[in-house]
């Protein structure tokens, strides 16, 4: 008889230890389900429960409700989307392309323009983010706008090259010699050695707007 209830409290003990140790891994594989008000970007969270509002894009990965992915939190709209230029793939927010990116399948910055490639070789087929016909590429390494596609300069201001200045209304990087510049890799301090600036050609003249010919009595 006693041989029987030892073996009855030993079946009882292990009983209990499956299921205590059963109840315990549910316990840790089951995310906390939380049934007040879901909880909105910064908010502290249970780790990995469903507490933050994911209508909002929200999770807790680590106590905190952030946002899924790389989308970030916009105050205005209160949820989590992609940022400021910034476009969904379908698995991360990409920027918009910058100069010389391809741009065939994410837009160009509002600055750029998507063209055709000229003379592709392995890129064949494949479009680029450049600066759009009112801008050009300032390549000055000191400039605040240094890779930045900027507005084409007036009649007067210094130049580098043609594409550096608002060529629609007749004006040409010119020196104070007269000689056009014609090469896209002059360097910087060209500008000021040579006099470089944006300037009507020999047979025209700035009439405060404009590049127009001249007159001859």
């Amino acid at each position: 008889m006693e041989l029987v209830n030892k073996k009855f409290l030993i079946d009882i003990f292990f009983l209990f230890s499956i299921l205590f140790k059963g109840g315990i891994a549910y316990w840790i594989s089951i995310p906390k389900v939380i049934t007040q008000p879901y909880l909105l970007y910064g908010a502290s969270c249970y780790m990995n429960s469903r507490s933050c509002d994911a209508t909002r894009m929200l999770w807790c990965p680590n106590g905190t409700c952030l946002c899924t992915g790389n989308y970030q939190w916009n105050t205005t709209t209160q949820n989590c989307s992609c940022g400021l230029y910034q476009i969904w793939t379908g698995f991360q927010c990409q920027s918009y392309g910058s100069f010389g990116d391809p741009c065939n399948t994410i837009p160009c910055l509002p600055t750029l323009t998507c063209a055709s490639v000229i003379n592709q070789t392995y890129t064949t087929g494949q479009n680029i983010c450049e600066c759009n016909n009112v801008t050009y590429l300032d390549t000055i390494s000191t400039s605040l706008t240094y890779g930045d596609c900027i507005a084409r300069e007036t009649f007067g201001a210094t130049c580098l090259t043609n594409f550096d200045c608002q060529n629609w209304l007749g004006l040409s990087c010119t020196s104070t010699g007269g000689g056009k510049i014609e090469s896209i890799k002059k360097l910087y301090f060209e500008c000021y050695t040579l006099g470089l600036s944006c300037q009507c050609g020999s047979t025209s003249y700035w009439n405060g707007s404009i590049c127009a010919n001249s007159k001859f009595d």
